[in-house]
């Protein structure tokens, strides 16, 4: 992943989500303490409005991580690039301690340069980008965020701007019995559109086990309860490395065209 130390040349535009508070010192603590209260309804932020300077989310213990960009079109006046990244705090062994998620961009004026708008919401801690996209409008924009630090996210976040990044909106969704992770997320012109969470299975609720789809015909304003779809498999454990086969002790010598010539030689009457 590309840090953005250095970087500044390019032009960026967008909305930066705080999380990385958590952990910090007292410094860093006040400056990326999220500016949101404990409510589950939609929230609508400017970016004009609420957005800093990105120097602001970075010191000696947090960093920023650009992870995806949007080019968007926009008919009606220049639109600049959005980014979508994470602000990290990582221990002395490169380890991420806490994160949130940012979007950032570059303004003209007075207030021109690399700026960064925080979407922190204390409804999901350490959320992450799971998915961005464009569309299905010209000007429109979705993003879903997740805990996949923790993995101890009770919801989902849909982030959506209509307007080329100018404003978002952010909503949530409950994960079903408050635990599983996020696995897809589909939007038609149509309005007609679906979220998936996946619960994996545990030793008490096995029969809860399986994809989780909730679905809207609004554009996602509002959404259905979800429907269940049942996963009975099992999946493969990973092979830990002490089980890897041992490296060959030589290397073959026998090229490919001999190896060939040999076959030949061999399948002959």
């Amino acid at each position: 992943m590309q840090k953005t130390r250095g970087l500044w040349p390019v032009v960026l535009f967008g909305v930066i989500l705080i999380g990385c508070a958590g952990g910090a010192g007292p410094r860093a603590a006040h400056r990326l303490a999220p500016a949101t209260t404990q409510s589950s309804a939609p929230r609508t932020l400017r970016f004009a409005d609420g957005s800093q300077p990105i120097d602001h989310f970075q010191d000696d213990d947090h960093d920023v991580d650009l992870r995806n960009v949007i080019h968007p079109i926009d008919e009606k006046d220049s639109a600049a690039d959005v980014y979508f990244g994470q602000c990290e705090r990582t221990s002395a062994d490169g380890d991420v301690l806490d994160t949130f998620p940012l979007i950032v961009a570059t303004v003209s004026g007075k207030k021109g340069g690399w700026r960064a708008l925080s979407l922190a919401d204390p409804r999901l801690g350490n959320a992450e980008w799971q998915f961005v996209a464009a569309g299905p409008a010209g000007r429109e924009m979705w993003g879903v965020l997740d805990d996949t630090l923790t993995d101890k996210g009770k919801i989902v976040l849909l982030v959506h701007s209509t307007d080329a990044g100018k404003t978002w909106t952010i909503s949530q969704i409950e994960k079903p019995f408050q635990a599983g992770e996020y696995d897809s997320f589909a939007m038609a012109a149509t309005g007609h559109g679906r979220l998936t969470v996946y619960v994996a299975p545990t030793k008490n609720h096995p029969r809860r086990a399986g994809f989780y789809h909730f679905r809207t015909s609004d554009g996602g304003k509002t959404w259905s309860p979800p429907e269940h779809e049942l996963d009975n498999l099992d999946p493969a454990d990973e092979v830990p490395d002490d089980e890897d086969p041992e490296p060959l002790k030589s290397i073959p010598t026998q090229t490919a065209r001999a190896s060939a010539a040999s076959v030949g030689t061999l399948s002959r009457p």
